[in-house]
């Protein structure tokens, strides 16, 4: 029940701001949004924020695919009285300050050392590459294509665009219990 909660209020956040758009969102726009709202379902402790004054921030480690949305998404923004702050990052060394971290997919191929640097600091690790979750990251990006591959032709109605999903694991965890949270991106299968 409490998946469900979580999945609703988070799609529906997301539905709500990518609404106010026009036109489609993009894959990195989506992606962008959805770090933004996770914060609201996280709590960190207060060792987590060195001062009253410390931003909620959204760190990017590698290369940055959001092209400029992610500081559209939080400027502005507060959470629980703190401004959100995006930082990008070239290596793990870098981060001192960091709430949520994105991790790029060519840092990610080595994920195993990052998320063992990052292992007791209290930081939500997000990625979006194959065995994320499985390596220590904590939250998998999965973009899906309609129809699923499982799903026969014709069989039952199928959105029109490619869905996101962030899938929540981790090692050790049961996938019959990931947190599934879907938003339309809008992006073409042409390739």
């Amino acid at each position: 029940m409490a998946f469900l909660r979580v999945t609703t209020a988070v799609l529906l956040v997301c539905a709500a701001r990518l609404g106010a758009q026009t036109g489609k969102a993009s894959e990195a726009q989506v992606k962008a949004v959805f770090l933004f709202n996770f914060a609201q379902f996280v709590d960190w402790p207060p060792a987590a924020f060195p001062d009253t004054e410390t931003p909620l921030v959204i760190g990017i480690l590698g290369a940055d695919p959001f092209e400029g949305f992610l500081d559209q998404t939080v400027r502005g923004e507060q959470l629980r009285g703190r401004a959100f702050q995006v930082r990008r990052y070239r290596s793990v060394e870098e981060i001192k300050t960091c709430h949520i971290l994105f991790i790029s997919r060519p840092a990610g191929d080595r994920l195993d050392e990052i998320t063992a640097s990052l292992k007791n600091r209290p930081i939500l690790t997000v990625g979006d590459d194959d065995g994320f979750a499985e390596r220590g990251g904590m939250i998998r990006f999965v973009t899906q294509s309609y129809p699923p591959p499982d799903q026969p032709p014709g069989g039952g109605s199928r959105p029109p665009d490619d869905q996101l999903q962030a899938v929540a694991g981790g090692r050790g965890h049961h996938p019959n219990r990931a947190l599934r949270c879907r938003c339309a991106t809008g992006r073409s299968n042409a390739s």
